[in-house]
């Protein structure tokens, strides 16, 4: 099993990715200090292709989303605009850490054609199995668990 590589640099481009488009800041943890089994989380995920091929994904709380949406739309977290387009904000969010992310880890010459994101419920068991892969950095955001997950296809 490889182990993400990178970690470190990988971490900084998320919270400030969150910190400049959603005002929410995060502070990478150790896996292990998050509780994943007492409520319901989502996964937004996304597939790319070029040089290198994978998928990033974000796995947070579902209740995390009206407060993203909120917070990169400008409103109010009961604004029912919030509730309507929060799948599509957390989406947007995760289309700008993905990007960043490649940046980070590629640099600035390889293009990466991505897929639209995809924000789906996720079982325990599941974020569980994506902890053991290894290919995943955790974070308290807003004193909540969120996983970043990067797995690349291809150049393993």
């Amino acid at each position: 099993m490889q182990q993400l590589e990178n970690i470190e640099a990988i971490s900084e481009s998320f919270c400030t990715v969150l910190e400049d488009l959603a005002f929410l800041f995060s502070d990478p943890v150790a896996v292990d200090e998050l509780t994943f089994d007492d409520q319901s989380f989502v996964q937004a995920s996304m597939q790319y292709t070029g040089s290198d091929q994978g998928q990033v994904s974000l796995v947070l709380p579902k209740r995390l989303m009206p407060m993203i949406a909120a917070n990169i739309l400008g409103l109010d977290e009961d604004d029912d605009l919030v509730h309507d387009k929060a799948s599509d904000a957390v989406g947007e969010m995760l289309n700008i850490v993905c990007g960043q992310l490649l940046t980070t880890v590629f640099g600035d010459e390889p293009v990466f054609d991505l897929s639209p994101p995809v924000v789906q419920p996720v079982t325990s068991q599941q974020i569980k199995q994506l902890i053991v892969e290894g290919k995943s950095v955790a974070f308290s955001t807003d004193d909540e668990p969120v996983l970043l997950c990067f797995e690349r296809k291809l150049g393993e």
